[in-house]
């Protein structure tokens, strides 16, 4: 640090840092540390956020200064806690500015830390004398000699004046502020001390109207100690009776703000500088999420048109996967996006029908092959008074789970992640749901507790930053879970584990029909034995087929299972089928699938193979050799479901239902509507095109805005679904020339379909003249729905 700067800090009590571009410290000053959280670590060459962890979540700003993209970045009205040697808290300002290494020619980083404690200590005794200048007009209504007493020892300025504004008392605090002592300001009129005409009219006035409250902090610049300064002052006036009852005066207190009219100028200054930011935040989310969801809407919407094709189960599970994979991309940038919702108070939830088995074994699915590749056992354990329909806002719940089980995952390295689902209420139109994540991890501390769910906080705040991480999501689930009327938390030891929960209530559909269930009958009465070394995995499946009226026995490894099998035999009560893990201590699967089948009495028993997507290759080997099927875990209830009736031969013949999903076939238009694409991206427009040719539509395709008026000059289209962004003449241009041009002739229904997600982005597609918007990317549902509430 250079000398001269030292001497400039020295007045204003200010202490330094110097950081390198690791933001290790460099260089310090000696009384730095007492800003600090952790004083031990202020030390050359530790990481600065171990220190002062205000600065974890700001690397991309410092990086910026480093980089010359801007020039300062400051952290104001900073805390520290009352310490062993000192007896109050500590404020304190952070000044960051790029500083060049003299020695090799590189950018530093300079920390100023500024002590503002006097400053807040100011502020809030601002408050406190007001607070005491209340208490003090009350007592002078009781008695003169009382109002001397005090007036004598006030912090603040007060002046009482006749009916005419001739002063008649002044207490010190007045004599102090203005410069003047008793004797020259007694008998003078008050405007040699408040020069504002103005103020004085307005307490005439007020008086003949019957005000009490004369005037409420009037600013007035008044000249100070002789004329030669001026400070703000902050004038109240209230009128009381004169001692001889037959007149009255008036009592002003007046209250100097020229701090705290710098603090307020500097307050406006900053809002200034953040609603800007915001701004720009808001455009730079906007634009981003339009670019993504243009090649989502192209991924997930030819992947389920491939979906709609024949496919080998195998093939099917991999779409499947790429599908569960690009949604959660999407939920991904819808998180993002949430960022700005919740903090603008935008965000709205949805109330729909929707499957939550369904939705919880998706995300574990989604979740799978991270966890396995990790080595942990993933399971989902949902109960069997868990309602299989509810109402609410399905992606907000997804977003959740995805969170928190991504979060378990992260932070176990062996053992498991369980997902559990269980009832805890019923009242007479919903039911309260449990959520609970439990993990065999590294556990979370009482004091570590303290910061989760709060933003931009993380459990590990360590120089290695071991497991990464924005420390946004828990923060975004909790604000969701509230919304939602529901509750959140965490139960953990260090070392044992972490159960994350959530509980939040869900509606019933009423005024829907039932919906379809599997066909258990068809299992009813079959034995199954389970064989997997993993407790709480064997339970899970025990706890699903049940409901399926099966009959199911579990055991823990190979040997045990030779003997039950064995035991069977002999007491005459044959399993129809076996279930084995492959991924197991000793006798593993495919070994014991080897064996059993090697036995004469078990050649026909059919073998079901519990694996994971990332053990295909072994999987294919043992499929046609040992194993009749397969199912991934963690265990969806309708795959496995599935997997045994394929086993056991039942249902064979396909199913209409089955050959609609797999077989493709021309569709004849199930609509004499007339309907036009408005997109540029080719891409886009073939899954658009697809998606209504399988719908039953016949569609027709324009380019631009252009295209789109040229096409309707020739044919009177009933719908448009038109892009926003196209060459040309976009879509907001297009739909108001369609307006123009139509009048109150014709009304061509026009439906947004774009890529811009926010809520103002519908606002403007609406005020454009469009009647109804679809965000990208879109479903073939999606499609089917918005055409039919528009009636086509």
């Amino acid at each position: 640090m250079r000398p001269l700067l030292r001497k400039l800090l020295a007045p204003r009590h200010m202490e330094y840092l110097i950081l390198d571009r690791n933001l290790n410290i460099q260089e310090l000053s000696i009384g730095v540390d007492r800003f600090a959280e952790n004083i031990d670590d202020v030390v050359d060459g530790n990481d600065v956020r171990v220190s002062f962890p205000e600065l974890i979540g700001l690397e991309e700003v410092l990086d910026n200064i480093l980089q010359g993209y801007r020039n300062s970045f400051e952290l104001k009205g900073l805390t520290r806690a009352v310490r062993a040697n000192r007896s109050k808290p500590l404020y304190f300002d952070v000044n960051i500015m790029s500083d060049e290494d003299p020695e090799r020619n590189q950018e530093r980083l300079l920390l100023l830390f500024e002590d503002v404690t006097e400053r807040m200590e100011l502020e809030q005794n601002l408050v406190q004398r007001g607070n005491e200048a209340s208490l003090l007009l009350s007592a002078l209504n009781s008695t003169h000699d009382y109002l001397d007493k005090i007036v004598t020892f006030m912090a603040d300025a007060l002046l009482v004046t006749t009916a005419d504004g001739t002063i008649k008392t002044v207490n010190h605090a007045t004599q102090a502020l203005f410069g003047y002592s008793e004797a020259e300001l007694i008998g003078q009129h008050i405007s040699s001390i408040i020069p504002s005409q103005d103020l004085w009219e307005r307490v005439q006035h007020a008086y003949v109207l019957g005000q009490t409250d004369l005037i409420l902090n009037a600013e007035v610049n008044c000249p100070t100690q002789m004329g030669k300064a001026q400070t703000t002052i902050a004038f109240s006036c209230s009128a009381i009776n004169s001692v001889d009852l037959h007149s009255h005066d008036f009592v002003y207190i007046g209250r100097d703000i020229t701090e705290l009219k710098q603090v307020e100028d500097k307050l406006k200054s900053a809002r200034a500088i953040a609603e800007s930011a915001s701004q720009s935040k808001s455009l730079f989310l906007a634009n981003m999420s339009h670019e993504i969801r243009t090649p989502m809407n192209a991924v997930l919407g030819m992947t389920e048109l491939l979906l709609d094709t024949s496919l080998s189960d195998e093939q099917r599970d991999f779409v499947d996967s790429i599908r569960f994979s690009g949604d959660a991309l999407l939920n991904l940038i819808n998180e993002i996006l949430d960022l700005s919702k919740l903090e603008a108070g935008e965000m709205q939830l949805e109330s729909l029908e929707f499957d939550l088995r369904n939705c919880a074994e998706e995300v574990a699915d989604l979740l799978a092959p991270q966890a396995q590749t990790k080595g942990l056992e993933i399971v989902n354990s949902i109960e069997r008074n868990v309602p299989n329909r509810v109402l609410g806002d399905r992606n907000r719940i997804r977003q959740i789970i995805t969170n928190l089980m991504g979060n378990a995952i992260k932070f176990t390295s062996t053992g498991e992640v369980n997902l559990r689902l269980e009832v805890i209420s019923r009242s007479k139109n919903a039911d309260t749901i449990l959520f609970s994540i439990i993990d065999t991890g590294i556990g979370i501390s009482p004091d570590q507790q303290k910061k989760l769910f709060l933003p931009f906080s993380q459990v590990d705040a360590s120089t290695t930053r071991q497991y990464g991480g924005t420390g946004l999501g828990l923060a975004i689930c909790k604000q969701i879970v509230g919304l939602m009327q529901g509750e959140i938390g965490v139960d953990s030891n260090v070392g044992r584990g972490s159960i994350f929960w959530f509980s939040v209530p869900f509606e019933r559909p009423c005024d829907l029909l039932p919906p379809e269930r599997l066909n258990s009958n068809s299992l009813a009465g079959k034995r199954l034995l389970v064989v997997d070394d993993n407790a709480n995995s064997r339970s899970a499946i025990c706890q699903l087929v049940s409901s399926w009226y099966i009959q199911v026995d579990m055991v823990s490894g190979g040997t045990e299972a030779i003997a039950v099998l064995q035991s069977s035999l002999s007491e005459q009560r044959l399993y129809d089928v076996v279930a084995i893990d492959l991924d197991m201590p000793g006798i593993d699967g495919l070994t014991l699938g080897q064996q059993i089948k090697s036995c004469t009495e078990f050649a026909e028993l059919p073998l079901i193979l519990l694996t994971t997507v990332n053990q295909m290759d072994v999987t294919r080997k043992a499929m046609g050799t040992y194993f009749a099927e397969y199912v991934f875990k963690p265990v969806r209830s309708a795959r496995l479901f599935e997997v045994i009736e394929k086993a056991l031969g039942i249902n064979q013949v396909t199913s209409a239902l089955e050959q609609a999903m797999t077989t493709p076939k021309s569709l004849s238009p199930k609509s004499t509507s007339q309907i036009l694409l408005a997109e540029d991206n080719p891409t886009n427009q073939k899954v658009a095109v697809r998606l209504l040719e399988k719908l039953g539509y016949s569609v027709k395709v324009a380019a631009n805005g252009q295209e789109v008026l040229e096409q309707l000059d020739r044919n009177p289209y009933d719908l448009i679904l038109m892009d926003c962004q196209m060459p040309l003449l976009d879509g907001y241009a297009t739909t108001q020339e369609i307006r123009r041009r139509q009048g109150d002739r014709r009304h061509t229904v026009i439906i947004a379909m774009t890529a811009n997600a926010m809520k103002e982005d519908r606002d403007k597609c609406i005020a454009a003249g469009m009647d109804d918007y679809v965000s990208k990317p879109i479903s073939k549902d999606q499609i089917q729905a918005v055409l039919q509430q528009w009636g086509k």
